[in-house]
């Protein structure tokens, strides 16, 4: 490699890593204005404006529709919308090709009265902008929700729930569930519940209701947690047992008796079997990461199992070779839980020379940020010349497919026929319209613009795809298709030739498992770790009026070309990798993992598959 090529590839993981950090990559044009006073979202997820205080439902800016600014911020910034409309609107508009102005033309429905008005010559401000930056960071810093909720409030609220969510939520029918049963069931034991409610307690009951169905999207959120005491390490999974280490992972909580046998007294298993009820019911590594996360708010999970709470927790530990070589460590709470990050820490960028001579060129994606596919092209442009990659996507926790259809081309051979990586069909609701999951780069086969290629592939999908849960046809959209193929590769999209290893773990999830998921219909690609997390719902949300709890769930149905669903499964491995207590610690020194049995089980895997070519 060049010394001009070495120090390229360093200015371009810097910028990837000031990206990461939430420092863009390169300077923004867009003055940071805005035409409104406040902004808050109606429970059509659609935005309203407060315009010198009159509230409307917003419609379109400069002759901007409302749905093409909210698109183009799903494509960008996907689950931001609350924050980029509001601070990053004058942005979307330069996207969008309208340039912004010192005053704007704002159309909408008055909400007073329902009078649809335009208003001009709208002044067009840093100061507004400033003003609704200030007030979201507010609402952040302090509970969406009261504290407390009258009893008749709350049924109001679950009535809303009851209605929003069966119309809403595309896997209703998936599991037999008896939906109506199961809201009956909290009806009656709301006249039972105190007078009034604390909200949390709503919010677990409506959470309950949710999570059997196994949509990795879903949630009801808005009660924030008031520090009320956390366990100050980090619960770790290794090998089936659970481990502890230091909050900033640099060390074992105690280095000869690493696992973790209970918790006042209870055993560890007790502890994870009791958030199963509010952990949406996918696959079964999925479903003990997220209880392991939620038991750093010990004190909340005390009062879920009807325990005291208290200013310590006593764990019992015990050694990897002797269960019964024992200690107890009492450990002093903490206000705010420790936080496990995106992890492994690992280079965005590196190249393994083997001994054959051989190079083995490696891209990390932690992020499925669509501002970043730019310096993917790069980077990958910088390993052309490498015998094998790994892309590691291990705990990217989603965003945009942009990543995908940006490293698909790469992999496809020109003239090669197009391929299907996903097939999806939505739940039909009057929010949504015929271009529901354009966001997500699908298409029908009726599309017009596609080619007589693409157009075969789909067909030829379409006969082969029995999918293992059949949407109710009155109730859902056509079948939408995600296309894999060249169409869109430019003059920098060459075609890689050699074996790729696809690195995952239970913390990919949403886009990422679609990433993994499109990726596995390849010859090329085998997926090496642990499996995906499972979750591709095109979620959105609705707000309870009472109090004020935000529920989100899937708004569509979504299957791999096999047929096999994306919720409550995952994507299985096909080399799975066990891993060990280092596997969870940082070398303080480097900054990276101690160790990293996934990446060395994948360069040695690729090493054999090179050895069959020669």
């Amino acid at each position: 490699m060049t010394s001009n090529l070495s120090l390229t590839l360093r200015v371009l993981v810097s910028l990837l890593s000031l990206a990461l950090m939430g420092t863009e990559a390169s300077a923004r044009s867009a003055d940071k204005l805005s035409p409104f006073d406040g902004v808050r979202w109606g429970t059509d997820e659609r935005p309203e404006v407060d315009i010198a205080g009159e509230w409307y439902a917003f419609e379109s800016i400069d002759g901007v529709a409302c749905d093409e600014i909210l698109a183009a911020i799903d494509e960008r910034w996907p689950g931001q919308r609350d924050k980029r409309f509001a601070e990053d609107l004058m942005e979307v508009l330069e996207i969008l090709g309208s340039a912004p102005r010192t005053t704007a033309s704002v159309h909408g429905r008055r909400l007073s009265d329902g009078v649809a008005v335009t208003l001009e010559h709208v002044p067009n401000t840093t100061s507004k902008r400033q003003a609704l930056r200030a007030t979201r960071n507010a609402r952040r810093a302090t509970p969406v929700a009261p504290s407390e909720i009258s009893r008749d409030a709350a049924r109001a609220d679950v009535a809303v729930f009851a209605r929003e969510f069966a119309a809403r939520f595309a896997y209703l029918e998936w599991r037999g569930i008896d939906f109506d049963d199961s809201v009956a069931k909290l009806l009656l034991q709301l006249e039972e519940a105190p007078d009034p409610l604390p909200t949390k307690e709503l919010a677990n009951a409506l959470t309950a209701i949710v999570a059997p169905f196994g949509d990795g999207h879903a949630s009801v959120s808005g009660v924030r947690s008031m520090g009320r005491g956390a366990l100050p390490c980090l619960l770790h999974e290794v090998d089936d047992i659970v481990i502890a280490s230091s909050a900033d992972r640099t060390q074992l909580l105690a280095p000869d008796h690493p696992r973790v046998l209970a918790i006042d007294g209870r055993e560890i298993e007790s502890w994870i079997d009791s958030q199963r009820a509010f952990i949406n019911a996918g696959s079964e590594h999925y479903v003990r990461r997220q209880a392991l996360r939620a038991l750093r708010e010990i004190n909340d999970v005390r009062d879920l199992m009807g325990m005291r709470t208290s200013g310590s927790a006593t764990l019992t530990l015990a050694s990897l070779t002797d269960v019964a070589d024992t200690r107890d460590v009492e450990l002093t709470l903490v206000s705010r839980r420790a936080t496990y990050g995106t992890w492994p820490p690992r280079p965005l960028h590196h190249v393994t020379e083997m001994n054959t001579g051989q190079r083995i060129g490696t891209l990390s994606i932690p992020a499925m940020d669509a501002d970043l596919v730019d310096a993917m092209h790069d980077v990958l442009t910088a390993l052309a010349d490498c015998d094998a990659w790994i892309i590691d996507v291990r705990g990217n926790g989603g965003g945009s497919r942009a990543h995908l259809l940006g490293l698909a081309p790469y992999l496809l051979a020109p003239g090669a026929t197009p391929l299907v990586g996903n097939i999806a069909a939505y739940r039909l609701h009057p929010d949504r319209d015929d271009d529901h999951l354009v966001a997500r780069f699908m298409v029908r086969s009726d599309t017009p613009e596609l080619t007589a290629e693409q157009r075969a592939a789909i067909d030829r999908a379409a006969r082969s795809f029995k999918p293992e849960w059949t949407p109710p046809a009155e109730k859902f959209s056509a079948w939408h298709y995600l296309l894999l193929d060249r169409k869109n590769a430019d003059a920098r999209t060459f075609h890689f030739t050699g074996p790729v290893a696809l690195l995952t773990d239970a913390g990919c999830f949403s886009a990422t498992d679609i990433f993994v998921g499109a990726l596995t219909v390849l010859d090329a690609v085998e997926v090496i770790g642990a499996p995906t997390g499972g979750g591709s719902a095109r979620s959105q949300t609705f707000t309870l009026p009472r109090s004020g709890l935000s529920v989100r769930c899937a708004s569509m149905a979504s299957f791999r070309p096999d047929g096999r669903l994306y919720d409550g499964r995952g994507i299985e491995v096909d080399i799975p990798v066990r891993v060990t207590a280092e596997d969870h610690l940082i070398d303080s020194d480097t900054g990276m993992a101690q160790h990293d049995a996934v990446r060395a089980r994948a360069i040695e895997r690729l090493e054999e598959r090179l050895a069959e070519r020669r």
